[in-house]
């Protein structure tokens, strides 16, 4: 089995706008080694603990997203310092831009089962990043090749990426 090349950490992409993203460790969850795996492969919907992230001290919980026995997604939860709102079409417009260039080395769209995803030490295609731009900073987690999988979060201050 070919083995894959190791991923930048940080990435800039220069747009109309200055953007930088930062690869995020996901700290796995204790939890996640007493899962029922073959539950998880028979349920039709479910979501798991995976781990979390960290940034700057503050943890934001990372959850599976199960459907008919498969990975289809990964999301962070909201942390104290995020708020949930109402992104312009600009905005969801570089962030798809962002998701499409990480996503950009030819990846599987397809879910993965449970099995497989729990298996690997750090699932291959899971993966959270901190992207900022404008003086905004949003945690993205998911898949960066499935655009179905991948949602964000806009932090409540913003962070230098470089800083973190």
């Amino acid at each position: 089995m070919a083995s894959a090349r190791p991923k930048k950490q940080t990435l800039a992409i220069r747009r109309p706008v200055s953007v930088t993203v930062q690869r995020l460790g996901i700290q796995r969850a204790d939890s996640v080694k007493y899962l029922d795996v073959a539950k998880l492969s028979r349920a039709a919907k479910a979501e798991f603990e995976l781990g979390h992230i960290k940034i700057k001290g503050r943890k934001s919980t990372v959850r599976a997203v199960v459907r008919k026995g498969m990975v289809v997604a990964i999301r962070s939860e909201l942390c104290a310092e995020c708020q949930p709102e109402k992104l312009s079409r600009d905005l969801l417009a570089l962030l798809e831009v962002v998701r499409r260039k990480i996503g950009s080395d030819g990846g599987s769209r397809r879910p993965v089962s449970v099995a497989t995803f729990l298996q690997q030490q750090m699932p291959e295609r899971s993966e959270c990043h901190l992207i900022c731009f404008w003086g905004m900073c949003f945690t993205c987690c998911g898949f960066p090749s499935d655009a179905d999988s991948w949602s964000c979060s806009r932090l409540g201050r913003s962070y230098e990426a470089n800083s973190l």
